[in-house]
């Protein structure tokens, strides 16, 4: 299956492409230059696997949460190319991307993305499987709902928000080692998920979990 994944959910500008069991990956730390830079970026990678738009079957791409404008730029593409070359479309949670990576840790990990305004969206998973949802919470009341787990593992571009807690309580670890997601990652659960679940619906859109400042503006919380 010739698979291609997009990740623009950070700074951090991310294509990956499966073909024939060989895999080809690259980045760009682009400062959310999405619109300039994503379509150039495929395009390259396409040329360096020797493969037409046309021989993709699966698009892979990264839902959400994270940059807004991002989201809407890496799923407007994704649905672009898909639609013009009949591959199947398949998203993937960012936060999917960040916590499935840990399934060999024995306790919860958290996956972690500033939300602002004193808060988090995190998810929990345990062996690799998500136990409790996309949450938006505040670090204090996340630390209170993970009073029960003996040990725990904050991952994700702003795990460091919790470094203060890790140093009070021994529970705690820190992992700063993936403090972007990598498109390689969303191809490999977006083939998972595809295999499983099939194409998403033609409908499907960003994972916002939070309504934008310009919709906060101008609809409310």
């Amino acid at each position: 299956m010739n698979t291609l994944a997009i990740d623009c959910s950070s700074s951090v500008m991310s294509v990956s492409l499966e073909k024939d069991n060989s895999l080809f990956e690259s980045s760009i730390q682009d400062g959310f230059k999405n619109s300039e830079n994503l379509m150039p970026l495929i395009d390259s990678i396409l040329k360096t696997a020797h493969i037409k738009p046309s021989e993709l079957d699966l698009i892979a791409v990264a839902s959400g949460p994270g940059s807004f404008t991002g989201l809407r730029i890496a799923m407007s593409t994704a649905k672009g190319i898909a639609l013009g070359t009949g591959a199947d479309l398949v998203s993937v949670s960012t936060l999917d991307a960040y916590g499935k990576r840990y399934d060999f840790f024995e306790g919860i990990i958290i996956p972690v993305i500033d939300a602002r305004k004193k808060r988090v969206y995190c998810s929990l998973f345990e062996n690799g499987i998500k136990v409790k949802e996309n949450l938006d919470i505040s670090a204090e009341n996340l630390i209170k709902l993970t009073i029960e787990y003996k040990k725990i593992l904050f991952t994700g571009p702003d795990c460091d928000l919790f470094t203060i807690f890790a140093e009070k309580d021994n529970r705690i670890y820190i992992d700063r080692a993936f403090t972007t997601t990598s498109s390689t990652d969303v191809l490999r659960i977006g083939k998972e998920n595809y295999i499983k679940n099939g194409s998403d619906p033609s409908g499907i859109g960003p994972l916002y979990i939070r309504k934008s400042e310009a919709e906060i503006s101008l609809f409310g919380e």
